[in-house]
């Protein structure tokens, strides 16, 4: 695994860290080579010692997950995931950027990543457990709920922290959009558990992490009580986006993480194959 590393003795927002950039592949029939298909967003969960990747269904297999369409012009399926990540370097004031290649497949065929347990596909969200050195230590979330969670109503603000077109290849640190919920969100969305937010995200951000994130100083609004302000920020995972409901819109569904943390519960594999 190559390292690259950076200079962050200057402030920078831990969540810029916690995605990854995502180029999937397939490799060409009697060939060494590998065709780019497609890029997208992922993010890293700290799971009881496991580093899982996190991202989308549709990111991992190119196809619709309803209907098994491919998402773009190309038919081909990806077979492969390279997921460039930051990780804790052990410079002090550093951070190593690596690129983390992943089978998406098994020598049988079937899937790697896991689905909802008894929705499967139909909740777009896929996570992938990654064997990676064990010297490698990733920023990652915690789908946990926590204690006394934000309040949240139509017009909060949130951030969806990603990758859109090939901005992975040109800079290390994720890019965040800002973005405004759009539905209720206690409200389930098509019978779904996500809602919509509003915001100006594009190609290669499906699958990124939809947060809040405090400010040192800045007190937040729980859901019983306001907080005092922290001395250091503070960031609450939402869930994962996962795209625009249509070319024409800019709302874009959100699935909540509680979708997350039933797929890690259940640990199920998907029983898509690849052919």
């Amino acid at each position: 695994m190559s390292l690259r590393y950076f200079d962050v003795m200057k402030h920078f927002e831990l969540p810029s860290a916690m995605s990854a950039y995502l180029h999937t592949s397939r490799l060409l029939f009697e060939s060494d080579e590998r065709a780019s298909l497609g890029t997208g967003t992922g993010f890293m969960l700290n799971h009881h010692g496991k580093a899982i990747l996190a991202t989308n269904w549709h990111v991992l297999t190119g196809r619709e997950p309803l209907t098994d369409e491919p998402t773009g012009e190309c038919s081909a399926k990806p077979d492969h995931v390279v997921a460039n990540v930051l990780i804790q370097a052990s410079v002090p004031g550093m951070v190593a950027s690596a690129q983390i290649p992943l089978d998406l497949y098994d020598e049988h065929g079937k899937s790697l990543w896991w689905v909802h347990p008894q929705k499967g596909r139909a909740y777009d969200v896929a996570l992938l457990p990654i064997k990676a050195p064990s010297d490698a230590v990733f920023f990652g979330y915690s789908a946990n709920e926590p204690d006394d969670p934000a309040t949240l109503s139509v017009t909060s603000d949130v951030s969806i922290v990603g990758y859109p077109y090939d901005l992975g290849e040109r800079m290390p640190f994720a890019v965040w959009t800002r973005g405004t919920i759009a539905t209720d969100p206690e409200t389930d969305f098509e019978s779904d558990p996500c809602f919509l937010v509003d915001a100006r995200a594009r190609p290669g951000q499906s699958g990124s992490p939809v947060i809040l994130h405090w400010m040192p100083h800045k007190p937040k609004t729980a859901r019983h009580k306001l907080s005092p302000a922290a001395s250091d920020p503070e960031t609450e995972l939402l869930g994962i986006y996962s795209g625009r409901i249509n070319d024409q819109s800019d709302l874009g569904r959100v699935w909540r993480r509680s979708v997350i943390r039933e797929i890690l519960a259940g640990e199920t594999r998907d029983d898509y194959t690849w052919d």
